[in-house]
């Protein structure tokens, strides 16, 4: 699971960007971006959900 942008209500938005470059060595990838890891991975991406809070969810599927 990982975020694809930090929460715009949260005041340690700047941390969450930070943690997430340390945890991957990128910044926070937006829905394009998951999209092309997935699909170089043999994954295909289904479907994008807006889940509220500025937060979702990218559904993958396998061919």
């Amino acid at each position: 699971m990982e975020a694809s942008r930090p929460d715009g209500l949260s005041p340690h938005a700047a941390e969450a960007a930070l943690h997430a470059y340390a945890a991957t060595g990128s910044s926070l990838r937006d829905s394009a971006a998951i999209a092309a890891i997935s699909e170089r991975s043999g994954w295909h991406v289904d479907r994008t959900i807006a889940l509220g809070w500025g937060a979702e969810a990218t559904v993958l599927r396998r061919p």
